[in-house]
């Protein structure tokens, strides 16, 4: 595998995070309730209004659907990185007291990483497991780049879809067969691939450079496993399970992360020379090499310029 394949994607957390992950072994990974982004997993809300067959057609079921979507944001734990090392725009935002630090972690150390806590914590566990068992298990990890986009724009594209499509059916209503194709093109020529709803992102967010891993979090409901196996549809909803809500499981969960797998540290480019020495000297008993972001330097400080001859 070539580092095109497998790049080193980069974080930045605060230091006295990144010395509770060195002690404990594990990575925080923060529910979607805690991100700032009003408009996130709106992607997944939209998804639902772009499949005929699940969106809402009163304004009461609408307005459920709203209220369903805020709620869902409980399920789901995202990990958010970046391809981007050096992006001032990164540094402002998350280092505001110029207390971050930067690190930078293989890509495939971290699928495998999320891949092994995910398959200790299975959803498969849930069968034949007892109600209300406390688990807190999680379907199989999602992870790719986010894609940025214009919600607007989207919505506008479901509205004009819906109008033709509805054009259409109304005018096979009296022929059954027809009827059934047309709506079958109708639910089959979708706006946008669902499987990327959770890496939608809003367009003004596109300096972030996201790469992100998401853990649907789930848990044993409070039915009898032998009544939900009586479902209709038990085996394709794993109607035995419910969603997570923050009662389960909390606003984060840590999962275990290898410090040393960490491939490179860079310190804050706004840090005053005695603390980035402080810095070195603390980072260096856990074994990283730190060093500092060139992003706030000068170029002429960087280079000494002589006559180019």
């Amino acid at each position: 595998m070539t580092t095109l394949d497998d790049p080193i994607l980069y974080r930045i957390i605060d230091f006295f995070e990144l010395v509770a992950s060195a002690n404990t072994g594990t990575l925080r990974v923060s529910c979607a309730t805690r991100f700032s982004d009003c408009s996130e997993l709106v992607g997944v809300f939209l998804s639902i209004l772009d499949d005929p067959s699940c969106h809402p057609y009163t304004e009461r079921a609408m307005a459920e659907a709203i209220s369903r979507h805020q709620l869902s944001k409980q399920h789901y734990f995202i990990s958010s990185w970046t391809m981007s090392r050096d992006s001032i725009a990164m540094w402002e935002l998350y280092s505001r007291d110029a207390g971050g630090i930067q690190i930078g972690v293989r890509k495939s150390v971290l699928e495998a990483m999320f891949d092994a806590y995910w398959k200790e914590h299975s959803f498969a566990l849930g069968h034949n497991a007892p109600p209300d068992d406390g688990r807190v298990l999680f379907y199989p990890v999602e992870s790719r780049s986010c894609e940025y986009v214009e919600f607007d724009e989207i919505l506008d594209h479901l509205k004009s879809r819906y109008k033709t499509s509805y054009r259409e059916l109304d005018a096979e209503v009296g022929n059954p067969a027809a009827f059934k194709e047309a709506f079958t093109e109708f639910a089959k020529n979708r706006v946008f691939d669902f499987q990327k709803a959770l890496f939608l992102k809003d367009r003004a967010y596109s300096y972030e450079s996201e790469y992100r891993f998401v853990l649907k979090g789930i848990t044993r409901n409070n039915r009898p496993y032998e009544e939900c196996q009586k479902d209709q549809f038990f085996v394709l909803f794993d109607t035995h399970m419910r969603p997570v809500t923050q009662s389960d499981a909390g606003e984060n969960i840590s999962i275990p992360f290898d410090t040393l797998s960490i491939e490179e540290i860079w310190i804050d480019g706004r840090t005053p020379p005695w603390k980035q020495e402080v810095l070195r000297a603390l980072l260096r008993k856990y074994g990283w090499e730190a060093k500092l972001s060139a992003v706030y330097g000068s170029f002429f400080d960087r280079h000494q310029i002589k006559p180019i001859i």
